[in-house]
């Protein structure tokens, strides 16, 4: 009995620590996202022909804030799939919708050959199959030429 007490004690205390490094996390996310980054995301997602004309710094920025919102994300599925946390708190963290969300992104459509290597097996696989039938077109943008990764200047 002690023994299950104990096991159980652990358990609630390992959630409660994991509930408690994603609300870091988030807010630390949250924290970063500064009135650039919110400018960016909105002509993604109501202009995207914007993108044409974003620097190297602004495809650099909007990269690594799709990088660390999917690091999360992904911390929290695996949190997920290991038990650790409840099958709903994607909802309970305001997470459920993501996957859907990226998708709306034009920029995300573009970075997405570049994030697509840095994500496991399930996150890939979730995202892959939330895409919309028609995604937005980035041939016009030629990434290969304005930015590659953690090449532009701060």
């Amino acid at each position: 009995m002690f023994v299950g007490l104990e096991i159980r004690q652990s358990n609630v205390q390992a959630r409660a620590a994991s509930y408690q490094a994603l609300g870091i996390a988030t807010a630390e996310f949250h924290r970063k996202y500064d009135d650039r980054l919110a400018a960016l995301a909105v002509q993604s997602a109501s202009q995207p022909e914007s993108l044409a004309n974003w620097s190297a710094v602004d495809w650099e920025r909007s990269f690594r804030s799709w990088v660390d919102a999917l690091r999360l994300f992904e911390t929290l599925l695996l949190q997920v799939e290991q038990g650790l946390l409840p099958q709903d708190a994607l909802g309970r963290l305001g997470w459920e919708n993501t996957p859907r969300y990226a998708w709306s992104d034009a920029a995300f459509n573009c970075l997405w050959p570049t994030l697509e290597r840095g994500v496991g097996v399930t996150m890939r696989a979730l995202l892959v199959e939330a895409a919309p039938s028609a995604v937005y077109d980035c041939s016009h943008i030629d990434l290969d030429t304005v930015w590659k990764p953690g090449t532009s200047p701060d």
